[in-house]
């Protein structure tokens, strides 16, 4: 069976069984029909003590290769980090991630199709904590203030409804509150995008 297949059994073992009967080269060369490499279907199957056995079992040149690799919307291991839901195979993707020196930093700052980084990929989909731990290690976070279409993290954070993360962006990152969608007339900051979210609102009646 394929490992995709095995991915939607939960067939853990049948995974890593897979790829430790193939060459690296075979790891390297594989994809689903839809993009996705072993890393992303490893993620996908959020169990942290599979993707740490997965990357165990690579050589260390194998392993970053394996991370640096993208799916067809351009997202690397760590934009996958920051998609799953369980913290622990986010934390396993980074630990691993971290002991590839130097590119480490490339990993986080690449970017994918719409012009994400991991860690904007994280302030979008309201994941914190993620992002405080990545923040730490980046420092400037300029780089990944935007993407492609203009939208900065916060106003994704915005129009996710994270306002957790929201908050804490504005609280480290104040110039963002003035930075807008879109360059000319119809660029909205996030103030003026948060007015026209009126499901964002609790309504409170006093009885």
């Amino acid at each position: 069976m394929d490992p995709y297949g095995m991915a939607l059994k939960g067939d853990c073992r049948g995974f890593l069984q897979y790829f430790a009967q193939r060459t690296a080269k075979d790891l390297l060369d594989y994809r689903t029909v839809n993009g996705d490499r072993a890393i992303h279907i490893a993620a996908a199957m959020e169990d942290p003590q599979l993707i740490q056995e997965f990357l165990e079992s690579l050589t260390s040149e194998t392993r970053l290769e394996v991370l640096k690799q993208t799916d067809a919307f351009g997202n690397n291991g760590l934009h996958e980090a920051a998609v799953v839901e369980n913290f622990d195979v986010a934390r396993v993707l980074i630990d691993f991630s971290r002991q590839s020196g130097d590119a480490y930093k490339n990993l986080l700052e690449a970017k994918n199709g719409l012009g994400e980084t991991p860690v904007y990929r994280a302030a979008a989909l309201g994941k914190t904590k993620l992002l405080q731990i990545w923040t730490e290690q980046v420092g400037d976070l300029r780089h990944h203030f935007r993407r492609n279409d203009g939208k900065t993290v916060l106003h994704m954070a915005v129009l996710g409804q994270h306002f957790d993360t929201a908050i804490w962006l504005l609280k480290h990152h104040s110039s963002l509150a003035n930075k807008l969608t879109s360059e000319g007339p119809d660029g909205l900051t996030c103030l003026q995008l948060l007015a026209l979210m009126p499901s964002a609102f609790k309504r409170h009646v006093k009885e």
